[in-house]
């Protein structure tokens, strides 16, 4: 019974592991593959020009006018 407890933790383990290779370039799986396979990091071009097209594309809204209150004749 334990025994397969830890096979499926292990399975989990590796399925997330895998999945941050493929999706970013980290994890167990990347740092195995630089050491011993001699493949260089992923750079990460893409995200910093995301980050300079949000930054273009942010506009600011208008501020909005506060209500005022009428004034008083009292």
């Amino acid at each position: 019974m334990i025994a397969i407890a830890v096979g499926v933790i292990l399975v989990i383990v590796i399925v997330i592991d895998v999945s941050c290779y493929f999706m970013s370039g980290c994890g167990i799986t990347m740092c195995i593959c630089v050491k011993l396979c001699d493949r260089q990091p992923a750079t990460d071009d893409t995200a910093d020009d995301k980050q300079t097209n949000n930054r273009n594309n942010d506009v600011e809204a208008p501020p909005t006018q506060q209500p005022t209150a009428p004034p008083d004749d009292g």
